[in-house]
């Protein structure tokens, strides 16, 4: 295990960096969960276009850091957003931290990310209650692999049979071992909106997150 020292904006940051199995030092942001808020709510229910909306975001997790106003969109240091259900829209959380009695919200721009405090009326759907929740399906981050157990050997290495980059699966539960988000699913040849009976190819435990900390499943936001 490594111990590094990180300078960023201003504070200095000691980080213990291990080796994971999955063969990445430190891995890069993850996307925890996504955070409905009402003035987006608001934004939406009123007609207006999604790439509209605007919010004030801050640099750090204080009212007296320095904030800014970005907008919705794809282009670089905008706010990231994602559909959590039919025409209902969510910020992208990263992380969560209360200050002061007050929580914060570090959410996902294109390229970059900042502060927001969170609102009341707010919520919070977690990534694990998203994709169990939902029609889900394994995207083009996973490897292929599953396992027997959380943090076990992996069992087998499945091969691509489904010609899509999307791989539709049921995600049975989910569970936290050594810090390591674990889903339990069962992968399908077909989607079960192409087929009432769709055939299982594989079940077993996949990692939530791949080495570079990207989703290996995810789910869809207006079902079938």
């Amino acid at each position: 295990m490594q111990i590094a020292t990180l300078i960023r904006s201003g504070f200095i940051v000691i980080a213990l960096i291990a080796s994971a199995q999955f063969g990445a030092a430190q891995l890069p942001d993850r996307r925890t969960g996504l955070l409905e808020l009402p003035e987006l709510r608001a934004h939406v229910e009123a007609g207006k276009m999604v790439d509209e909306f605007s919010t004030v975001v801050y640099d750090a997790p204080a009212r007296a850091a320095k904030s800014r106003r970005v907008q919705a969109g794809e282009q670089t240091g905008r706010l990231e957003l994602k559909e959590h259900g039919y025409e209902e829209y969510s910020v992208v959380v990263l992380a969560r931290r209360t200050v002061g009695g007050q929580r914060w919200a570090r959410v996902a721009l294109v390229s970059g990310s900042a502060w927001i405090p969170e609102p009341p009326g707010a919520t919070f759907r977690s990534y694990a209650d998203l994709v169990k929740e939902s029609l889900a399906y394994l995207t083009e981050g996973w490897d292929g692999r599953v396992w027997d157990s959380p943090g076990g050997v992996p069992r087998v290495v499945a091969r691509r049979q489904i010609k899509r980059p999307e791989h539709p699966a049921d995600i049975f539960e989910y569970r936290e071992v050594n810090g390591q988000l674990w889903f339990h699913v069962n992968v399908f040849s077909e989607s079960p909106c192409e087929t009432e009976q769709p055939v299982s190819l594989i079940s077993g435990w996949v990692p939530a997150y791949n080495a570079r900390g990207q989703w290996t499943t995810d789910f869809y936001s207006r079902g079938c």
